[in-house]
């Protein structure tokens, strides 16, 4: 027990927003891509770590046809692109900002736009592309700012405006800038501060993106969305400065646009459940879909509350992939859940914090080095500021050949299920000052084809001097180990 409490003291408490990690392009705006014009429309993808790391990943070869080699020929990384172009299938490049806040696929071709916050304390934005020749990820341009540190960014073709939102203050910032334009400005002009939009989150939460004109809620001529990291896109707010006045709307990027389709609510579902919980548009009817089979397992019609809860025709299974999508509509990106195993409940410290069943799907690929879990949590009555939370991450065995899972009742209290752990290391976590949060994990998964298959244990804790148990979990969960 002191050495886990020695481990727990050990994390270092800092009012500085974390590093968002594992940002995906396909959680962000799509640009056009090479691949997607030859009929892969995923076969290009950027990827962000913790530490700043980018990686590009590319479908291998490409046959471009005239039509794309025209559409490109106007962006400098794509002017040596030749109907026998062959682009190399992975890149990988170390940025400078050390603590990524957001970014944004931008152009015609591959070009990203990455922000944060360096080592040094400064705010960062570098934009980067891949040259579709040689498949090289390159450094195009990058701009420090000093005392910012920035949560998101985005981009307007149409203006040719930056648009930067700071972690510190909230307020949201815009400058002029183009891949032709080159070298970011290193000034910048106010564009909407803080206490303009009040309601859309805590500044060290925000995360923004650019939406264009012309579908659903968004605003006529096109508006920012800001949005809390932690929801996902779910919930926000619309920003958009007309005349000098800042106008600002509700919105939910889930039903922003019909092509999104519903959106499963993981949290709801476990190994051997019979129900999932699905939110989408009231009276379409859902459709779930069991992907390692294509079976569909049940459906259901959202009723007025917004969220349907679907019977399956069988239990879920461990690492089985499930998609919804409404009857007779194609969602042009599905929402969909890999299902994991879930032992007891979420527990609550004396001082407020409270675990939460929402759980970020682990990506446990071996080979990948930026495997990461994560768990929601919850602080009542929410800090002034923001900090970090020190926690431990609890790794159990494997799921034995019988199938029995290391389960143990909490041995400290006697009530509750808790991982029998094998090894136990420090966890990173964050509280914002609305009382939102979460503690993570990130470790590299060993490149063995001997794991794929492999069903690992977890668990989450953290210090509760106050409580007669030392300690506090977060569920148990389970998940399968894949190879791709």
């Amino acid at each position: 027990m002191n050495a886990i409490i020695g481990l727990l003291m050990a994390a270092p408490i800092v009012g500085q927003r974390p590093a968002r990690g594992l940002i995906s392009l396909g959680e962000c705006d799509r640009g056009t891509y090479l691949a997607s014009k030859v009929g892969e429309p995923d076969g290009w993808s950027f990827s962000v770590s913790l530490t700043g790391e980018i990686t590009t990943t590319g479908p291998g070869s490409t046959t471009p046809d005239a039509n794309t080699l025209a559409e490109l020929a106007g962006d400098p990384l794509f002017a040596n692109v030749t109907a026998s172009t062959t682009t190399p299938k992975t890149r990988t490049e170390q940025s400078l900002v050390d603590a990524p806040g957001g970014h944004c696929a931008i152009g015609s071709g591959l070009n990203l736009l990455i922000a944060g916050r360096t080592t040094l304390g400064d705010a960062r934005v570098e934009h980067w592309g891949v040259n579709a020749v040689s498949g090289d990820l390159q450094l195009q341009a990058s701009q420090n700012y000093v005392g910012r540190d920035w949560g998101g960014v985005a981009f307007d073709a149409s203006s040719s405006r930056l648009y930067l939102i700071d972690a510190i203050s909230g307020d949201i910032y815009f400058g002029t800038w183009s891949i032709a334009l080159g070298v970011l400005p290193n000034v910048l002009q106010l564009y909407a501060a803080y206490g303009s939009y009040s309601g859309a989150g805590a500044p060290e939460e925000l995360c923004l993106r650019y939406v264009a004109d012309g579908t659903g809620q968004v605003p006529s001529g096109g508006a920012l969305f800001v949005y809390e990291y932690l929801e996902e896109f779910e919930t926000g707010t619309f920003v958009k400065k007309q005349s000098g006045v800042v106008q600002t709307s509700s919105g939910k990027w889930w039903n922003m646009f019909g092509s999104w389709g519903p959106k499963i609510l993981a949290e709801s579902a476990s190994e051997g459940g019979l129900t999932v919980d699905v939110r989408g548009s009231v009276g379409k009817t859902v459709e779930l879909t069991d992907l390692k089979n294509a079976n569909v397992v049940g459906s259901g019609v959202v009723p007025s509350a917004g969220v349907v809860t679907i019977t399956v025709s069988s239990p879920l299974v461990i690492g089985h992939v499930y998609e919804a999508q409404y009857i007779g509509e194609i969602a042009l990106f599905p929402s969909s859940f890999e299902c994991i195993a879930r032992y007891g409940l979420p527990e609550s410290t004396t001082s407020g914090l409270t675990f939460l069943g929402r759980v970020g799907e682990p990506d446990a690929v071996i080979g990948n080095p930026h495997f990461a879990i994560v768990s929601n949590v919850e602080v009542n009555p929410a800090p002034s500021t923001a900090g970090a939370l020190p926690g431990i991450w609890m790794m159990g065995n494997f799921r034995d050949s019988n199938g029995i899972d290391p389960i143990i009742i909490d041995p400290l209290d006697g009530q509750g299920e808790v991982v029998y752990p094998i090894a136990t290391l420090a966890a990173e976590g964050f509280v914002y000052t609305d009382g939102s949060g979460y503690m993570q994990m990130s470790i590299p998964l060993a490149n063995d084809p001997a794991l794929v298959g492999a069903i690992l244990l977890t668990q989450f804790s953290t210090l509760d001097l106050a409580s007669p148990s030392w300690l506090k979990f977060s569920e148990v969960i389970g998940f399968t180990i894949r190879d791709q």
